[in-house]
């Protein structure tokens, strides 16, 4: 094939979307590395990939282009709780339930989101922005109030009057 009908032929093709060439893994270990390795959280979803709504299937849609960019900010794992192995991490996460999400922040150490249930396409959009950075957040208890009346700066529970 001589290069002007090869380059015609590649001039052709229509770009993939975003998401359509990342790697789910199927091993946690392997995940977990490679998330380390990369310095990105891992998003990993436990499912049973012969339900009605595979989760897996609905965070790789292609029909939203903002889901693959942030989906581009993760190594991502899919585990099929039907397999022996499957069971088996779904019991080193400590659930019976799935769907299941997690993810591990990009020190690959801390788990930064839990949830058990299935997630709208809205809550999966919610959740991948959040935690895009892999840098855990820090909230503060709203029931804190601190008290500028103190001179040692100290602070109480509980609402102020």
């Amino acid at each position: 094939m001589n290069l002007f009908v090869l380059v015609a032929l590649v001039g052709t093709m229509q770009l993939p979307h975003a998401n359509e060439g990342q790697k789910w893994h199927a091993d946690y270990g392997e995940a977990l590395k490679a998330a380390e390795a990369a310095k990105k959280p891992l998003l990993i979803v436990m499912h049973d990939p012969s339900a009605k709504a595979a989760p897996v299937s609905q965070v790789s849609r292609t029909d939203d282009p903002r889901l693959g960019e942030l989906l581009s900010h993760y190594e991502l794992c899919q585990i099929d709780v039907n397999s022996n192995y499957g069971q088996a991490v779904a019991k080193a996460f400590e659930t019976n339930e799935v769907p299941f999400t997690v993810i591990i922040d990009r020190s690959a150490k801390k788990q930064m989101y839990r949830h058990a249930g299935g997630l709208d396409n809205g809550q999966w959009t919610t959740v991948l922005a959040r935690y895009q950075t892999g840098a855990e957040t820090v909230s503060f208890p709203r029931e804190l109030n601190f008290s500028s009346g103190s001179s040692s700066g100290s602070f109480s529970r509980g609402r102020s009057c």
